[in-house]
């Protein structure tokens, strides 16, 4: 099968399976056995094949890349000196006021939320064209879900720890995680759907 446009290789297959491997979170001794860093990779070449469709994955593909970079640095903290890591990175910046504080999974994370952004939107600007009224309509609605859930997680959430009790926080984290892998992989389905709709299917890598 060939695929027209910007390049022969399935762009979707290859960001639906980096997604996949960010994803899986499986650590043994501490290290993370899917490192997040060959998923970023697939990410940025799924990318890499569709940028000339529109604007918005060449945007996300800049943000893939410092991720990229950033999971690295991070794998590499993992193992020479643990999941000590982040706390190493935020001692680094212990000189900063606390009202603006960040850690390196806050700015993962954010980086990651606007990667995302990029990439529905640009679905949605593909899909509006083509007439995919149902596509669009399903990007635009889990696009919403996707920040509304990542503010939560990112922003109101870590001032609510502040505000309760460590017990109600901890009954929390469970069904936070289970909404967490439910909307990621509603991400991965719509990534799917574009390939199939879009002109691709995404294939194993």
């Amino acid at each position: 099968m060939s695929y027209t446009g910007c390049g022969r290789a399935p762009g979707y297959g290859m960001i639906l399976w980096g997604f996949v491997f960010i994803r899986l979170g499986i650590k043994v001794s501490g290290i993370d056995i899917f490192p997040d860093v060959v998923g970023y990779l697939l990410v940025f070449k799924g990318l890499e094949v569709l940028v000339c469709k529109d604007v918005g994955f060449q945007k996300a593909k800049k943000l893939a890349g410092i991720l990229i970079i950033m999971s690295a640095i991070g794998l590499v903290g993992q193992v020479l000196i643990g999941p000590a890591h982040i706390t190493y990175v935020k001692n680094l910046l212990s000189n900063i006021p606390d009202a603006i504080t960040v850690s390196w999974g806050f700015i993962e994370g954010v980086l990651e939320l606007v990667m995302v952004w990029y990439i529905i939107g640009s679905i949605i600007v593909l899909a509006s064209a083509r007439g995919l009224g149902s596509l669009v309509k399903a990007a635009t609605y889990l696009r919403n879900i996707y920040v509304g859930f990542q503010a939560i997680v990112y922003i109101i959430f870590p001032v609510l720890l502040k505000c309760i009790p460590s017990s109600a926080a901890r009954m929390l984290i469970f069904p936070l995680a289970v909404l967490s892998l439910v909307i990621a992989l509603l991400v991965m389905i719509l990534i799917e759907r574009a390939g199939r709709e879009l002109g691709e299917t995404p294939t194993a890598v």
